[in-house]
């Protein structure tokens, strides 16, 4: 585990919302986990046994994570055992996947991923995907995407290499745009706390992991702390993100209200 001190974290803009509610983001970067704490504004990283592409929480309080390993690599799900201890480590649930989301997000029990410009519905057992239909979505926007899932609004949004924020049907897979992140990202994690949404933006050209908060209205990203990760990008294919975001002690009941005050959907 190492240890980073906030000084060496840059900060952006005004977060309060967030930082008021002293969430915890648990965001891979490829086989690397950074486990932020908006309370304290530090910074911890450790190295994980896989290389995780997405992740999503459970409603058992279990966290789900998915592999997508370089060529000839299995493709594997797995649990994060122990988030918030001393050593987070992986808990393997399934190997030999056919395939696997690039976001995932859960649904009244239902798992729901995307890959390849399709919307998929994944079996909770075994993991085996179902098809739903296609996003509609071409280029960038389809390459690949990250998913989550308002329990609230009952809807489900995907952030897309194309740098939009969409809604997607769940019964059709069809996505229709919301509005631009703001951000230049390759690639994405996003997760619900409550009715708020966040979001782990990698850049590739500035090299930096951000974690903020996304507005459903309009879909602009607010950063509130940003990672630099050139450290981490060998000559390879550039890491896949996910993320999980753990409320504080004492502040769900709040984050089921809304009022962390990031990423309300305004009516």
């Amino acid at each position: 585990m190492n240890r980073i001190a906030a000084a060496s974290l840059a900060v952006f803009g005004s977060a309060a919302g967030i930082a008021s509610a002293n969430p915890t983001f648990l965001a891979t970067f490829g086989d690397t986990l950074f486990r932020y704490d908006a309370g304290s504004d530090t910074l911890e990283s450790f190295t994980l046994s896989d290389r995780i592409i997405s992740a999503t929480a459970r409603s058992d309080g279990s966290f789900l994570m998915f592999s997508r390993g370089l060529a000839n690599e299995p493709f594997q799900a797995y649990e994060l055992s122990g988030a918030l201890g001393a050593t987070p480590q992986l808990v393997e649930l399934a190997t030999g996947l056919a395939d696997v989301p690039s976001g995932v997000t859960e649904v009244g029990g239902q798992l729901f991923g995307v890959r390849d410009g399709s919307l998929y519905t994944y079996d909770s057992g075994t993991f085996a995907e179902t098809l739903v239909g296609s996003l509609g979505l071409a280029g960038d926007a389809a390459s690949t995407g990250s998913l989550a899932y308002d329990a609230g609004s009952g809807t489900l949004y995907m952030v897309a290499r194309d740098d939009n924020l969409y809604e997607v049907n769940q019964g059709t897979g069809a996505a229709s745009l919301v509005g631009g992140t703001g951000a230049d990202l390759f690639n994405s994690g996003l997760e619900f706390l409550g009715a708020d949404l966040f979001g782990a933006i990698f850049d590739d050209v500035g090299a930096t992991l951000s974690l903020g908060g996304i507005d459903t209205s309009g879909g602009a990203f607010t950063s509130l702390t940003s990672i630099d990760v050139s450290g981490l990008l060998g000559t390879g294919p550039l890491p896949p993100v996910s993320l999980l975001v753990v409320p504080a002690p004492g502040t769900l009941a709040l984050a089921g209200l809304g009022v962390l005050g990031f990423a309300r959907r305004r009516r």
